[in-house]
């Protein structure tokens, strides 16, 4: 029997399968769609996506804040305030995978273009809402809801029970 090693041998190959399986499959699609997302912008208003690594902070947050201010769901609308924020959070964990200094979040270079994600948030509060409510109760059911669950003997074995028989 050999004796195990208390430090093991990893290839370069197996330190890269490390840290590339950090983040979950979900946050690497949620990625790779904001990054797309955001090439098909430049592709569509002629901008040179071609070396969009080399891009200074300053020509980044310009382009950022037209982003976010011109970006559509691919029918059109605008986004929800959820898919809009993955954008942006996609575009920041691809950005700094190539530039590891720079936070197009929180950075201070990038305050003209935080300033515009916060005021389109705002519009797409004001425009779509983020919130879907469900159909109001009719009173007649209200009523049948109220005489089967609070007239009748109403401890809570009872209200649990009936709840979770019913549903």
């Amino acid at each position: 029997m050999a004796a195990s090693s208390r430090f093991a041998t990893m290839s370069e190959l197996d330190l890269k399968n490390i840290v590339e399986n950090t983040q979950a499959i979900n946050t690497k699609r949620a990625t790779e769609n904001a990054v797309r997302t955001f090439q098909a912008y430049l592709v569509t208003k002629s901008l040179n996506n071609t070396y969009l690594e080399t891009w200074d902070s300053s020509k980044l947050c310009s382009v950022l804040r037209q982003f976010y201010a011109e970006v559509r769901t691919q029918n059109g609308e605008l986004y929800k305030k959820t898919s809009f924020s993955a954008l942006r959070h996609g575009l920041s964990r691809y950005n700094k995978s190539i530039n590891p200094g720079n936070d197009i979040i929180n950075g201070p270079e990038f305050t003209k273009s935080s300033a515009g994600f916060k005021g389109m948030l705002k519009q797409l509060k004001s425009a779509k809402g983020s919130i879907d409510h469900h159909a109001d109760i009719d009173e007649e059911d209200l009523k049948i809801l109220y005489k089967r669950y609070f007239v009748q003997d109403s401890t809570k074995e009872r209200l649990y029970n009936n709840t979770d028989n019913d549903f």
